[in-house]
């Protein structure tokens, strides 16, 4: 018992470690161990097809690597918060990166998950002040496909992006951005 409680409060602690992107694996005995870093870059399963949008119910090791772009911003990686994936659960509250890119109010904007398309997500946008986001709007949602499409606030200002992306029945990850809209 002493064990697994040792286990829980590691893993806690590594989840709750502030700009701390990595995650933790679970151990393969009941053993207290440290957690170890996982790949940034999806693991494949199976072998990868001639289309450059992988089905989602492929098994990944990992979260893919999410990136924003559009409006003339080269591809921005996303800061990885709450996770689902492979029996491991981590939540953070809404991270807010401390500089992102600029864009003009309503220019539309795209996330790529990796080449891993989603089968489903949703998208938010919260005000920043500061460090701190403020109540999120809705900023869309769908189904599958290819690339994430979205549209940035039509209010100027420093805005915070919150992608949640759902993979197969049991894996789920967030990404956020920081984005300051001009009008």
């Amino acid at each position: 018992m002493k064990r697994r409680v040792l286990l829980a409060a590691v893993v806690l602690i590594a989840a709750c470690t502030p700009g701390s992107a990595a995650t933790a694996t679970p151990a393969a005995s009941p053993t207290a161990q440290a957690p170890t870093a996982v790949p940034p870059s999806p693991t494949r399963s199976a072998p990868a097809t001639a289309d450059p949008t992988t089905a989602a119910t492929e098994v990944l090791a990992a979260p893919p690597l999410a990136t924003l772009s559009g409006g003339g911003i080269g591809a921005q990686p996303g800061e990885l918060g709450s996770v689902i994936w492979n029996g491991l659960t981590s939540d953070t509250p809404w991270v807010v990166p401390p500089s992102g890119p600029a864009v003009s109010a309503g220019t539309p904007l795209a996330v790529v998950t990796g080449g891993v398309a989603p089968d489903r997500w949703a998208a938010s946008w919260a005000p920043v002040s500061g460090n701190q986001a403020g109540q999120p709007r809705s900023g869309g949602s769908g189904k599958g496909g290819g690339p994430i499409r979205l549209t940035a606030p039509a209010t100027a200002g420093t805005w915070g992006l919150r992608i949640e992306a759902w993979f197969g029945p049991y894996n789920a990850a967030t990404w956020y951005w920081r984005v300051e809209v001009s009008s």
